[in-house]
Parts: C-alpha cells; sequence; structure tokens
C-alpha cells in the first residue's frame, strides 16, 4: 500500500488524499482504532513507569551535621 502522501508526491493536497482514500469510512475507522489502542498501550506503559519509580524510591540519609561554624 502507497501512503496517501506518497501517492500525491508529498503535495499533501487534500483533495487527492481524499480522492486517494475514497468515500467509505474505512480509513477513518482503522485511524480511530489506531489512536484508540495507541492511547491504551501509552496510559498502561506510563502506568507501569509510575509504579516502578515508585517501587525504586531511594530514602536518603539525613545529612551530617555542618562543621563550619
Amino acid at each position: 500500500m502507497v501512503s496517501p502522501k506518497a501517492e500525491t508526491k508529498g503535495s499533501g493536497d487534500a483533495a487527492a488524499i481524499a480522492a486517494y482514500l475514497g468515500k467509505k469510512d474505512t480509513f477513518d475507522k482503522a485511524a480511530l482504532a489506531f489512536s484508540q489502542r495507541y492511547a491504551d498501550l501509552t496510559e498502561a506503559d506510563h502506568a507501569r513507569f509510575v509504579a516502578r519509580e515508585k517501587s525504586m524510591a531511594v530514602t536518603l540519609p539525613a545529612p551530617p551535621p555542618s562543621t563550619e561554624h
């Protein structure tokens, strides 16, 4: 499959892209499904990242008293 942008030789011409995609909503539905799955994956990745960061939290000891007067 050639991307719409490649098909129009990189012009980004909206009419050419629309003609390439046709009148059916197949592409729209596929783009929506991909976007939703990607968002779900991103949220899950972030949750795992936050949980990992919390599990690796390090408590530093208090600094020693200053010896400067």
